[in-house]
């Protein structure tokens, strides 16, 4: 059986994907080491992480890998804003996506009881509600989030 050796190359950019990306999680969590201090700084820092987290994924679908590092950058924002619903949503939908589903739950509930009014974190665990079968639980989260957002799609 012949050992298949991987390109140089691909190593190399492997490797610098690799740095850049820690690169932009230090720079994030510079940016949002005021947050807790300056709670007013928040909403700009979410926002940042948010951008960031889209820089990771370079207009390609995003891998398991990448997921791992926006969870990164948004567990840094929870922690330096801990009272954004946004940044605990974004989280919420990184554990999602990696199939950390109790860690995905709690973040979506700490996202609500942020801010009540966020649609989005409703059907969220809706989804998470759907795939654990608790079809109930998922019914509810859908009508609580469609209350919030009737022109939302799944409204029609």
């Amino acid at each position: 059986m012949k050992k298949v050796m991987p390109n140089p190359n691909q190593r190399l950019q492997s490797s610098q994907k690799i740095c850049r990306n820690r690169q932009i999680i230090a720079c994030v969590g510079v940016m949002l080491s005021g947050c807790a201090t300056t709670p007013s700084l928040c909403p700009d820092a979410v926002q940042t992480a948010v951008r960031k987290s889209l820089e990771i994924e370079h207009g390609a679908a995003c891998t398991k890998a990448c997921w791992q590092e926006k969870q990164a950058i948004f567990q840094e924002a929870v922690q330096h804003c801990p009272a954004s619903a946004e940044a605990h949503h974004y989280l919420g939908q990184a554990e999602m996506q990696l199939r950390r589903y109790p860690e995905a739950v709690a973040a979506f509930q700490n996202a609500i009881r942020l801010d009540p009014a966020l649609a989005e974190a409703y059907f969220r665990l809706g989804d998470l509600a759907m795939q654990s079968g608790d079809y109930a639980q998922a019914a509810g989260y859908y009508q609580q989030g469609l209350q919030l957002n009737p022109a939302d799609p799944l409204n029609k």
